[in-house]
């Protein structure tokens, strides 16, 4: 997900992950706790969200490679009340042997050892930090394949390539770009000359194609990508 475009390349996709889809990712590029708070916000769902023993587990494995520093995770507060970026209160912690300490009264957010552990932090270092991506939204993936390898892909993650049946989710999409021009969503055109969404097989009325198009002669293996200003496009399916 972070991070196309004519017919001899290949292009990046959009997915959709299914609802029960939460996982996360360790961003290496160090950063202040509010600036990885938005950084996650814009890239992904939310900075990650620990809720259960489990995962404590998965927040481990991501981390395993790294041993010899620590990562800022979505929980912030004080030495008696700590909450997650969405606001929930922490009914679930994981605290280092001591922690929260709250050095020169000034440690207000929380990181992730190696081993799972959290310590509270000042907010203004800077470290890598975790997001979360799961629940509704977009995961945006650079690897370039084609339409139908796109759709594998996403599918194999446990979700489907994207389907936009009104504005605010092609805003949605369209907010969800890191820079590429041109990624693969979820519609093509049926061998009778229409357009469909391939995982419901549903003719949505929203429709937001760029002047001109779709444009591509060939009926039969055309496929609709998204642009990063929000307007789509059509190309030949193994493009």
């Amino acid at each position: 997900m972070d991070e196309a475009v004519f017919v001899i390349f290949l292009l990046p996709g959009f997915c959709v992950p299914s609802f029960s889809l939460s996982e996360y990712y360790l961003i290496n590029d160090a950063r202040t706790w509010y600036e990885a708070k938005n950084y996650c916000t814009s890239h992904y769902t939310a900075m990650a969200h620990i809720q259960n023993t489990e995962d404590v587990q998965r927040m481990m494995n991501i981390q395993a490679s790294f041993r010899n520093y620590k990562a800022w995770i979505g929980l912030y507060g004080g030495v008696s009340e700590w909450n997650w970026v969405d606001g929930t209160a922490a009914t679930f912690v994981f605290w280092d042997d001591g922690e929260p300490d709250n050095v020169d009264a000034n440690e207000f957010c929380v990181a992730v050892d190696y081993n799972g552990y959290w310590n509270d932090r000042d907010c203004s270092e800077t470290k890598p930090h975790v997001c979360h991506f799961g629940g509704a939204g977009f995961l945006a993936s650079s690897l370039k394949r084609s339409w139908t390898e796109s759709k594998t892909l996403c599918e194999q993650q446990g979700g489907t390539l994207a389907i936009i049946p009104d504005n605010a989710i092609n805003v949605m999409v369209k907010n969800r770009f890191p820079g590429f021009g041109e990624a693969w969503i979820g519609l093509r055109r049926h061998p009778m000359n229409f357009w469909y969404w391939s995982e419901s097989g549903v003719n949505y009325a929203f429709t937001n194609w760029q002047y001109g198009q779709p444009d591509n002669p060939n009926v039969t293996g055309s496929c609709a990508a998204a642009l990063s200003y929000g307007s789509w496009t059509d190309e030949p399916c193994n493009a």
